[in-house]
């Protein structure tokens, strides 16, 4: 309950914000079963309880709840994918409050369901951590991340639904690797610098080693986005519905380097676009 030590932080921040929702349950309950006592003496009552529970003075108890208590917002807000993935700052997050204040909380909860779609894809198994505080959902958003478009307001729905209306035999497939259009570019590839022999239409101009799809063949690392890995890392992107009836579009997720290729949506190499 109080430290993470040997254990997982996130699984600590979910107890903890498990902890103040049966604190405020056990202050219901007090106020219930002793209806003379005003909500702040059931409260101070129930505070007393758990200070002989745990053995911490009011004081202490009290700055720790203020804590937790935050971890709790975070989670009534962003649901638990957000403390379960949540990185060491959220401590200070809650510890200052910073950012708690109901645009930003608006925020969140629209967001709520971009984390589940990207927990539940990315992380299959990580709502097992959750038994530990009773919780037994299951696993909401199956298959690729990309799999899915998510909006501000409403539910993610699967990315094929949302071109039936133009093609109702529509599918699609995910790419492991580039496709270069041969219309577009000819016998060219635009992901290469200009060469001055065919023998060396493979060969790295920066580095001098091989370019090739093949792994085993490659030993060029100078765009290991686009060469030479065996398995491209998902990018850090989620397809949303636009509101300017554009149907689908790429919304970034967090920074990353100009020119990195978004895997399945590279797509045509363009010109002239800022």
């Amino acid at each position: 309950m109080t430290t993470s030590t040997g254990g997982s932080p996130s699984l600590l921040t979910t107890s903890q914000a498990s902890w103040i929702e049966h604190f405020d349950r056990q202050v219901q309950e007090i106020a219930k079963e002793h209806p003379q006592l005003s909500a702040t003496k059931a409260r101070m009552k129930a505070l007393a309880q758990a200070c002989s529970e745990i053995g911490w003075s009011e004081k202490e108890i009290r700055n720790k709840m203020a804590i937790w208590r935050g971890y709790k917002e975070i989670k009534d807000h962003g649901g638990w994918v957000c403390l379960v993935f949540a990185g060491m700052g959220i401590y200070r997050f809650c510890k200052y409050r910073i950012g708690f204040d109901p645009e930003s909380m608006a925020i969140l909860r629209r967001t709520r369901t971009r984390f589940e779609v990207a927990a539940d894809t990315l992380h299959p198994h990580w709502r097992d951590m959750l038994t530990i505080v009773g919780d037994t959902s299951s696993r909401v958003y199956n298959g690729h991340p990309h799999d899915w478009v998510v909006s501000d307001h409403d539910d993610p729905v699967p990315l094929k639904q949302t071109y039936l209306q133009y093609d109702p035999q529509f599918s699609f497939t995910h790419l492991d690797s580039s496709v270069v259009d041969p219309y577009a570019f000819g016998a060219n590839d635009p992901r290469q610098v200009v060469v001055q022999s065919q023998q060396a239409a493979h060969v790295c101009n920066v580095c001098g080693e091989k370019q090739s799809e093949d792994v085993m063949e490659s030993t060029c690392r100078c765009f290991p986005n686009l060469f030479g890995s065996d398995q491209l890392p998902v990018a850090p992107v989620q397809i949303f519905r636009t509101k300017n009836g554009r149907n689908n579009g790429l919304l970034a997720c967090c920074p990353f380097e100009r020119g990195v290729a978004i895997g399945e949506f590279t797509g045509l190499i363009t010109k002239g676009l800022e």
